[in-house]
C-alpha cells in the first residue's frame, strides 16, 4: 500500500447542529418562573426551531415527532409530561428472548425512561409532574429515547421478526446515490483489506488498526447510513475503541466487519439508504474550539512522525482522527468545508504527500483567526450548556 484510500464525497453535505444553545438560559428561566409548558416548547425549539410547528398542535400540548425510523410523542397538561414511543410488536414465537433483552435494556440501556409492554405493543416511556420537569432533565430523557428506540428497532426486527407500530417517517436515496454508496464501499473495502493484509505481514499492527478504523469512519462519512448498516458501523468503531482487547483480536473484528459491509448487496444496501428527520442528535457539537482540542495531541505527534519521516504512520493517523470527528461530531459549515478540502488534497496520494496536506488542514484549523466567529464560540464554549454540547 502505498497510496491513500480514494476520498469520496459525502451524500449528506451539512453536519451543523441546529440546536440553539440561545434558548438554553430561557429554557431555565420559564421553568423556575413556574412556566413548565413553555419551558418544554422551548426546549424542542433547542433542538430544532422547525420541529414544533411542522409536528406539534395549536394548543401546545402534544407533539408527534419522528426521530430516525421511530416516532417521539410528548403530551404536555397541567399536571404531567408524558413522553413515550410505541417501539415494536413483539411477535409470539420470540416473546421471551425479546423481552428478556428488554429487561435487561431497561438497567442498562434507558435511564430514566422504561420499556413497558401492553398487550403486544412495547412502548419506551416516561411520564412526570410539570413540577419536576427541569429542561435539563427532560433533554436527557428525549435523547434516551431517541437513541435507545432508533438504534434497537432494526435490530430487533431483524434478530427476532419483531414488526414495526407504524412506517417510518423517511426518504430513500436516489438510485444514482445508491450506486454512488456501493461502489465506493467496495473499492474503500477492497483496497483498506489489502492494505490490512500487507501490515499484518510486516507486523505493524498500529498501522494495520488506523487502516481499519479510518475506513470505517469514512463509510460513516460517505453513506450517512441508517439501519443495520449504521448499527454495524457503531458496534465496531466501539470495538476497535477498547483498549483491553488484545490488537490482534480487534484487528480481526476491524477486518471482519469491513468482509461483512463488503458482502452486503446492493438491494440490502438500498435498505439503510434514507434520509430522516431527528429529534436529537445522536452527535455532539463541535464548535471550533472543542475540535482544536481534539485535534491538538494528534497534531503534534503527527509532526514528530514526520520529522521522522514516518509519513504513513502520520498519514493513516490523521486520516482517522479526521473522519472520526464526523462520526462523533456536528461539524459546523465552515470547518466542515475546510476539513473536506484538506481529505481531498489527501486522496489517492502518496503518504508523504497526504501527510503534508492533512498537515497543514490542521495547521489552518488551530488558528482562530481564520474563523469569523471564533470569539463567540470561545464564549459560548464557557456557558453553561444542555449536555450535547461537550
Amino acid at each position: 500500500m502505498k497510496h491513500t484510500l480514494p476520498y469520496y464525497e459525502p451524500i449528506i453535505k451539512s453536519t451543523q447542529s441546529k440546536a440553539d444553545n440561545d434558548i438554553v438560559d430561557e429554557c431555565v428561566e420559564l421553568y423556575e418562573a413556574g412556566k413548565t409548558r413553555e419551558s418544554l416548547l422551548r426546549l424542542i425549539d433547542f433542538f430544532n426551531p422547525e420541529l414544533r410547528q411542522k409536528y406539534g398542535n395549536a394548543e401546545g400540548t402534544a407533539l408527534h415527532i419522528p426521530h430516525g425510523s421511530i416516532m417521539v410523542d410528548i403530551l404536555l397538561s397541567d399536571d404531567e409530561v408524558y413522553i413515550y414511543s410505541d417501539f415494536l410488536l413483539v411477535p409470539d414465537d420470540q416473546r421471551l428472548p425479546m423481552l428478556r433483552q428488554v429487561a435487561e435494556m431497561n438497567s442498562s440501556r434507558l435511564m430514566l425512561p422504561r420499556f413497558v409492554l401492553t398487550g403486544d405493543k412495547l412502548r419506551i416511556e416516561y411520564r412526570c409532574s410539570t413540577k419536576q420537569c427541569h429542561p435539563y432533565k427532560i433533554f436527557t430523557v428525549l435523547r434516551n429515547i431517541c437513541m435507545v428506540g432508533d438504534r434497537y428497532d432494526d435490530e430487533f426486527c431483524e434478530k427476532f421478526g419483531a414488526k414495526r407500530c407504524y412506517t417510518p417517517h423517511v426518504m430513500p436515496y436516489q438510485p444514482q446515490e445508491v450506486d454512488y454508496i456501493y461502489d465506493g464501499i467496495q473499492t474503500l473495502c477492497r483496497q483498506a483489506l489489502e492494505g490490512v493484509e500487507k501490515y499484518s505481514r510486516q507486523r505493524f499492527y498500529g498501522y494495520a488498526m488506523q487502516l481499519l478504523a479510518a475506513t470505517i469512519c469514512q463509510i460513516y462519512y460517505m453513506a450517512s447510513p441508517q439501519g443495520m448498516l449504521l448499527n454495524k458501523i457503531n458496534r465496531t468503531i466501539g470495538e476497535l475503541s477498547q483498549d483491553d482487547i488484545p490488537i490482534l483480536d480487534q484487528m480481526k473484528k476491524g477486518v471482519t466487519a469491513l468482509r461483512e459491509i463488503q458482502a452486503i448487496s446492493k438491494q440490502d444496501l438500498a435498505h439503510d439508504l434514507y434520509h430522516v428527520e431527528i429529534l436529537a442528535s445522536p452527535n455532539l457539537r463541535g464548535t471550533l474550539q472543542t475540535l482544536q482540542k481534539k485535534l491538538a495531541d494528534v497534531f503534534k505527534a503527527s509532526l514528530e512522525r514526520v520529522q521522522f519521516k514516518d509519513y504513513e504512520q502520520s498519514a493513516l493517523r490523521l486520516l482517522y482522527v479526521i473522519y472520526r470527528l464526523f462520526y462523533e461530531y456536528d461539524i459546523p459549515d465552515e470547518i466542515n468545508a475546510v476539513l473536506a478540502e484538506g481529505l481531498k488534497k489527501a486522496s489517492d496520494k502518496p503518504f508523504k504527500e497526504a501527510a503534508f496536506a492533512l498537515l497543514e488542514t490542521i495547521d489552518y484549523l488551530m488558528d482562530d483567526d481564520n474563523f469569523e466567529d471564533s470569539d463567540e464560540q470561545a464564549a459560548e464554549d464557557g456557558e453553561e450548556q444542555l449536555p450535547v454540547v461537550e
